[in-house]
């Protein structure tokens, strides 16, 4: 891809958008509708054939942008793109090719504040910001008997914002050195049917206390390299799945390896799978380090009834999945947790094999627990040099009120295999 210095973008962006010290975007009012011309200048930049497209430094406040194929969006050190406040601005993204049925789409939107679809060679680089304006979505919870999480959003997960960087049906993608910041109570990333993928040197700082804003997200995607990341979220901060609901053809996701990564989450430090996914293969997680997280390594496979629209619809399975050099310190919950829901309730459950753990540590509240079926075996475990430490509630105190780690503690709780999720 060739590289178009646009030096009068620079110029004309720090002109029309809000620029100010002091961490605040100015609001002239007018910022939204001028910045526009953002999109004009990547629309521009793609009719020649694609090039980098720099935003300069400065807080700018910005609409929702599509990148088209050829464009490297580049943020530049201290460059801060600003999202609307307002859910109104996070439209629906029309005449999207890759995605055949939009209603099974998780929360059946599109929305996103940076778009990508169908879209080759694309990227977003530098050592810029993208904030989602998260305090501006979510409100606290009432009253002393809460648990889980502290905030909950000011509208129901249907109509609150979804996404911030959604890339379906791309290849060729590259996610290098930004910083995303105060996600909303909705994913900071989602790369959906993509291939030949990598994410590197990114931070994602959410507040912990945050439902939904998950980190990075890989879905149905082929050849993925996730390196040199430091992720912090409320919900899951790493994830793999194959949820082909909303694709016309079933994808594996297949061919992942993560590595050298740092994570806390309130959720799962690596999630893979979900209600009735497809086929999860070949993946490997290395040299990752999780603290203060609710739950370490997770494969818990929800009913669908209770995911919304969340959920595939396939048979979820897993094949050749390797962890290996993990240490989790402060795990309030599992720090690994393998459970299905009932199977009356429509889980669907393929073969689980070829699972290695191998020099995984963990300190916390519970031990490892595998929960299969009869007709479901988890079959070719196998842990080399693996050691969980289980310390009690004074070590650790206040897992009520951490996450999802009071769901976590539970899971397992039953002598019933099948109990509701």
């Amino acid at each position: 891809m060739k590289t178009v210095r646009i030096n009068m973008c620079c110029v004309a962006i720090a002109a029309m958008c809000g620029v100010m010290a002091h961490g605040a975007a100015t609001d002239t009012g007018s910022a939204f509708g001028k910045f526009g011309d953002l999109q004009a200048y990547i629309d521009a930049v793609a009719a020649t054939g694609g090039g980098r497209v720099n935003v300069p430094p400065g807080i700018h406040r910005v609409r929702p942008l599509r990148l088209r194929s050829g464009i490297e969006l580049h943020l530049e050190k201290d460059a801060v793109l600003l999202s609307p406040t307002n859910l109104e601005a996070f439209a629906e993204w029309k005449d999207v090719k890759s995605i055949a049925y939009p209603d099974a789409l998780p929360r059946r939107r599109n929305a996103s504040f940076i778009f990508a679809d169908a879209c080759h060679d694309v990227s977003i680089t530098g050592e810029g910001t993208i904030d989602c304006n998260g305090d501006a979505f979510v409100k606290p919870k009432t009253g002393n008997a809460w648990r889980g999480w502290h905030f909950v959003r000011k509208v129901p997960m249907e109509k609150s914002l979804p996404r911030v960087v959604f890339f379906t049906g791309c290849s060729n993608v590259t996610v290098r050195g930004i910083t995303i910041a105060h996600p909303p109570a909705g994913w900071s990333t989602w790369f959906h049917a993509c291939d030949n993928l990598l994410v590197e040197n990114v931070k994602v700082f959410a507040d912990v206390r945050y439902p939904n804003n998950d980190g990075i997200h890989v879905n149905s995607c082929h050849n993925v390299i996730v390196r040199n990341c430091d992720i912090e979220t409320g919900d899951d901060s790493i994830i793999v799945r194959a949820n082909n609901r909303s694709l016309a053809e079933n994808r594996a996701c297949e061919n992942v390896v993560v590595s050298n990564c740092t994570i806390r989450s309130w959720s799962a430090g690596v999630r893979l799978g979900w209600s009735n996914d497809g086929l999860i293969r070949n993946c490997l997680f290395r040299d990752l380090r999780m603290r203060d997280t609710s739950v370490g390594i997770s494969y818990s496979l929800p009913s669908p009834d209770v995911c919304g629209p969340d959920h595939g619809r396939e048979a979820t399975s897993l094949d050749n999945i390797v962890f290996e050099n993990i240490t989790m310190d402060g795990i309030y919950g599992r720090p690994i947790l393998i459970t299905y829901g009932r199977r009356d309730k429509g889980t669907l459950i393929g073969p689980i094999r070829n699972l290695v753990f191998r020099n995984v540590t963990s300190r916390g509240l519970e031990k490892p627990i595998f929960q299969a079926r009869p007709e479901n075996p988890i079959e070719g475990v196998r842990f080399e040099n693996c050691r969980f430490e289980v310390v009690g509630d004074d070590v650790l105190p206040g897992y009520e009120r951490h996450g999802a780690a009071d769901w976590g503690r539970r899971r397992g709780k039953k002598s019933d295999v099948e109990f509701p999720f």
